[in-house]
């Protein structure tokens, strides 16, 4: 299996608020990245996630999170087109480290499904639906990844953490 689900534990509601209240959504950046109409993201530098929502996704998925997190917004964008994401070094603490493969994604708002394709890009080998409150990580560098809205007139937003490596 290479998708893992989650049910978060902490209240959504409570969650959004305090995530748009720090990061609003016009702050969001735009990029075409994985999205041909667009989608917008927020960077959140390492060290000013809120301690308490850092805990609350480590304790629902039983694993440590790390580096920069990322909110982004598909206002404008339904669906997720094949790929494989990618990225580059990341600087900690003076060190150059490999960034971590694997992902969580916070459901935020809308129902998503994500699929993973084999290695001929022909096939999903497996998908898993999610909606807000749930939680799934994923490898998104090594396995090719696409996926859709459920609901076509709401916007779709998540929140992605790195998971630390074998942790």
């Amino acid at each position: 299996m290479i998708i893992q689900r989650y049910k978060l534990k902490y209240d959504i509601n409570k969650l959004n608020e305090e995530l748009n209240e720090l990061w609003p959504l016009d702050k969001y950046q735009l990029t075409t990245y994985a999205t041909p109409t667009g989608s917008y993201y927020q960077n959140i530098a390492k060290g000013t996630m809120p301690t308490h929502i850092k805990e609350a996704i480590e304790l629902s998925i039983s694993k440590t999170i790390t580096g920069s997190s990322f909110l982004w917004d598909y206002r404008t964008s339904k669906d997720l087109v094949k790929h494989k994401d990618q990225y580059g070094k990341l600087v900690s603490e003076g060190n150059v480290s490999e960034t971590p493969k694997e992902i969580a994604v916070v459901s935020l708002e809308n129902t998503f499904t994500l699929n993973i394709w084999d290695d001929s890009n022909d096939t999903i080998t497996e998908s898993v639906t999610y909606s807000p409150g749930e939680i799934i990580v994923f490898n998104n560098v090594d396995n090719t990844h696409s996926g859709e809205v459920l609901h076509k007139d709401i916007s779709r937003r998540t929140l992605n953490c790195f998971v630390e490596n074998g942790k």
